[in-house]
């Protein structure tokens, strides 16, 4: 199962509470592209869908559809905010080939 950092769990909830006023969940996804072959993606979504399995997650509740559950079984979400720049970091341990 994905992992989520305290970091990411904190971002996560504040981004919700300052911009929606409906329920939503945060759906995390690997799709086709990239020059890897994949790419990440991170979307808030306000509904569940047929194949979508639910995590609640530090109080964060995550949607993952089947296939992308296949590739993120062993990953973490981690927040950043350095000089460089703030973001969202998925890391899956068992990726082989990165950008």
């Amino acid at each position: 199962m994905i992992t989520i950092t305290d970091s990411a769990s904190e971002k996560i909830k504040q981004l919700i509470q300052k911009n929606y006023t409906k329920k939503v969940y945060l759906r995390i996804a690997i799709t086709g592209g990239g020059c890897s072959g994949f790419m990440k993606k991170l979307i808030f979504e306000s509904e569940i869908k047929e194949n979508d399995m639910m995590f609640n997650i530090k109080d964060c509740d995550i949607i993952i559809d089947n296939k992308s559950a296949l590739y993120l079984s062993d990953s973490m979400l981690d927040y950043k905010d350095t000089l460089m720049g703030a973001g969202f970091i998925l890391n899956i341990a068992s990726a082989k080939n990165s950008c």
